[in-house]
C-alpha cells in the first residue's frame, strides 16, 4: 500500500523555475502547497542563483511532494528551464509557476476542470492581478487586452486555437503571464515545447504553437498574482530584440492561419511603419546592423501584401 501511494502519478506537475528570486520564493512555494487541489508534485528548478535561494528551498525538501533540481551553471534562458521542467514532470497537466509570482488557494481547483471537461483544450488560463515588488495590487490585467476588446475578457470562454491566434494573439500576447496557465503536457510536446532562442516572446510563441493543435480556455476569475519588478526579464530585455521576436511570432501566425486580405494589409503597413521609425531613430553607427535585422522581418510581410507594403514604404520615406 505504501509503495502504491509513493508511486502514484500526480494529476498536476507544478514547475517552479527560479533564478535569484529568494525574496519571493517562500510566498510562491507556500501558495502552491496550500492549494485546495492536492493531487500534485512540485518540481523546483534553480538556474545557478547567486542569492540565498537554495537556503529558502532547502526548508521545503522534507515534503515528499517536492523535488529540487539545481543547475551548476546558468542556462541563459528561462525557456531551457521550461523544457527541462516539463521533461521531469510526471503529471498529465503542467503548471509553470514562476518563482516571483503567487496565487490564490483555488487556482488549481478552478483550472483543472477546464482541461478535464474539454479534451480539445491544450491550455487554460485565468485573469491576473498585477502586483508590485512588495505584493501590493495595482489592478488586474484587463487593461492589457482592452485595446483589442473591452468586453471579451470580462467573462470566461473557450475558443478554437487557430481562431484565437488569428483574431487576438496575432496582435499581442493575450496570455501575458505563464503563472496563470495550466497546460496539457501532451499538447506542449506536440507543439515542440518552448523555443530556446527567444528571450522575451518565447512564452507567446509557445502558446501560439500549442493553439495550432488545440483550443484555449479562459477563466475571468483573478486567481494569479503577476509581479512586476525591475529585475524581471521583460524589464531587462533590449527593445530591438523584443521587436524582432514580436514579428517572428506574427509571421508564424500569418503563415499558419487564414488571415483576411485587410488583416494582411494592416500587418504589412505596420511592419513598414515600425521599420522606418527604428531606422530613423537609430544612431548612425548602429543603422546598418539594425536596419538589416529589422528588414528581414519586414520582407516577410512584403510577401503577405506586397503592393500595400511598397506603397506605404514609398509614402513614409518621402514624408517630412
Amino acid at each position: 500500500m505504501i509503495r502504491s501511494v509513493l508511486n502514484k502519478v500526480p494529476k498536476v506537475s507544478v514547475i517552479i523555475p527560479n533564478y535569484n528570486h529568494a525574496p519571493y520564493l517562500k510566498q510562491r512555494i507556500d501558495s502552491v502547497l496550500t492549494q485546495t487541489f492536492q493531487d500534485i508534485e512540485i518540481i523546483i528548478l534553480d538556474d545557478a542563483s547567486t542569492d540565498n535561494s537554495h537556503e529558502v528551498i532547502q526548508a521545503y525538501l522534507s515534503d515528499s511532494r517536492v523535488s529540487f533540481h539545481p543547475n551548476k551553471t546558468n542556462s541563459g534562458s528561462p525557456f531551457i528551464q521550461w523544457n527541462r521542467g516539463v521533461q521531469l514532470a510526471r503529471g498529465e497537466y503542467v503548471w509553470i509557476a514562476e518563482s516571483d509570482d503567487y496565487c490564490t488557494k483555488d487556482f488549481l481547483a478552478t483550472m483543472v476542470p477546464l482541461l478535464d471537461m474539454h479534451a480539445n483544450v491544450g491550455l487554460a488560463y485565468c485573469q491576473s492581478w498585477r502586483v508590485d515588488s512588495d505584493g501590493n495590487r495595482e489592478g488586474n490585467m484587463e487593461w492589457w487586452t482592452a485595446e483589442l476588446d473591452t468586453r471579451r475578457w470580462n467573462a470566461g470562454f473557450i475558443n478554437q486555437g487557430r481562431r484565437e491566434c488569428a483574431d487576438y494573439m496575432l496582435w499581442k500576447n493575450t496570455i501575458p503571464n505563464a503563472s496563470a496557465v495550466l497546460l496539457r503536457k501532451k499538447t506542449y510536446w506536440e507543439a515542440g515545447g518552448a523555443q530556446l532562442d527567444m528571450r522575451l516572446s518565447g512564452d507567446w510563441l509557445t502558446w501560439v504553437r500549442m493553439l495550432m493543435v488545440s483550443d484555449v480556455a479562459f477563466s475571468s476569475q483573478c486567481l494569479n498574482h503577476f509581479r512586476f519588478h525591475a529585475s524581471s526579464v521583460r524589464e531587462t530585455t533590449e527593445l530591438p530584440k523584443s521587436h524582432e521576436e514580436l514579428w517572428r511570432v506574427r509571421h508564424f501566425i500569418s503563415s499558419n492561419c487564414r488571415l483576411s486580405r485587410p488583416i494582411r494589409r494592416k500587418l504589412a503597413i505596420q511592419a513598414v511603419n515600425e521599420w522606418l521609425v527604428r531606422f530613423r531613430t537609430a544612431l548612425p553607427s548602429e543603422r546598418k546592423k539594425k536596419a538589416f535585422r529589422a528588414f528581414v522581418s519586414l520582407l516577410q510581410f512584403f510577401i503577405a501584401a506586397p503592393v500595400t507594403a511598397i506603397k506605404t514604404f514609398k509614402r513614409r520615406r518621402h514624408a517630412k
